[in-house]
Formats: structure tokens, sequence, C-alpha cells
């Protein structure tokens, strides 16, 4: 029963009100994980503080059990400059100490072309004259060799570069062997000294061709 107030009168009237039955709600369904097919992936997100952070896919058939422990690799941090070259150095092989080395002795070449253009013809163009013009495009053309040298003693499993390096090789010795018995401007002592580093870099190169393959690891079942 409802009371309701009569205005003006001081009184009540009471009313009768029905009753109203509200539906029963529908129970909530309760997620069972086991349930749930186990080719459904589940991203999970883990951050590891000062590294980065990335999503990993575990599929629920390695979750959904508590005793399967699931393994998940955390991502290297990222080294500086210096901790990446130490790195590369001691990974280096002896073929890329070669390299290193052969790259060190052009640069003399790179600085006769450019500033001792008399130096530059007594160790490799005895036999003829040479103007500014012949030193600096010689030094240029021999830079770009150091260049290449270094790089590939770095990258030996870098095939592009490891093939480009090779025919840096093979195109100077034949520039200079050219030189030596076509056009006489090399005595053959000179050629010798050259033959030595391109000839033992072009053979040493070919021999490890496929020597310095990045290694794939193997794919555990």
């Amino acid at each position: 029963m409802l009371q309701v107030p009569e205005l003006g009168t001081g009184t009540a009237t009471e009313l009768a009100v029905p009753e109203l039955e509200l539906p029963q709600a529908s129970p909530v369904p309760i997620l069972n994980i086991r349930e749930l097919p186990s080719a459904i992936p589940v991203p999970i997100l883990i951050n590891y503080g000062t590294a980065n952070c990335r999503a990993v896919s575990v599929p629920f058939s390695k979750i959904r059990e508590p005793t399967v422990p699931v393994s998940i690799p955390i991502p290297e941090k990222r080294g500086n400059f210096t901790t990446k070259r130490k790195r590369a150095l001691e990974k280096m092989k002896a073929l890329g100490w070669w390299l290193m080395l052969v790259g060190s002795l052009r640069l003399a070449s790179v600085w006769f072309g450019f500033f001792d253009i008399w130096a530059l013809r007594r160790a490799v163009f005895s036999q003829t004259t040479m103007s500014e013009i012949h030193g600096r495009t010689f030094g240029v053309w021999t830079l770009l060799t150091c260049t290449m040298c270094f790089l590939c003693a770095l990258n030996l499993d870098n095939k592009p570069l490891y093939l480009a390096t090779f025919l840096s090789f093979i195109y100077a010795f034949g520039h200079f062997l050219t030189e030596y018995l076509i056009y006489h401007t090399m005595a053959i002592g000179n050629l010798a000294t050259v033959g030595v580093f391109a000839g033992t870099s072009i053979i040493w190169m070919l021999v490890q061709w496929n020597a310095h393959k990045p290694q794939t690891p193997l794919k555990k079942d």
C-alpha cells in the first residue's frame, strides 16, 4: 500500500500498488581457459626495464597447464659503438686481418698520390713521367680500394661486398700487369711488389670463397 497526501485536506489516501516481478538475470558464463582451442595465440607484453618491449605470441597449449614452463628469450641490450667494434674484431678471421694490412699499406699510396708525386713515381710508375693530376687520380682510386678492404675485413660474410673486393684486386693487378707488359711504364721490381699483395689476396679470397657464411641455428622440434 502507498499513502498519497491530498492537497488542502491534510489527509492521506492509501492506494494499492501491484507488485512488479523483475526478470531474473541470466547467469554470467565463466570462461574456462582449459576449454579454449590451443591454436589461438595469446599476445603477452613483456617489459624488461631499460630494454625494449616486444609482444610474444604464446599458444594456449603452453600456458593452460601451470606445470609446463614457458621459455621466453630476453632480448640483449644494445651496446655502444665501442662494444660492437670489439666484438667484430674478436670474430674477424685471419683473412680479415690480411685485408686490414693491405688496406693500411695502400694508404701510403694515397698519401703519395696527393702530396708526394715523386715518391709515387719511384715506387710504382718508375719508367714514365707523371703529372699531379695523374697522382691525384691514382690516390682517389686507391682510397676507394682501401675502403673496400676495410669494409670486407669486418664483413666477410657479406657476399656482394666480398665479391666486389675480390674483383678490385683482379682489376688492380690486371692494370699493373698491362702497364708493365704493354705500356712499359713499370719496372719488374715494382710489379713484383704489387703482385705479392694482390696475388696473395686473390688466391686467399678464392680459396675461402664460401668459408665465411653466417651460421644458421638449428631449429629444435
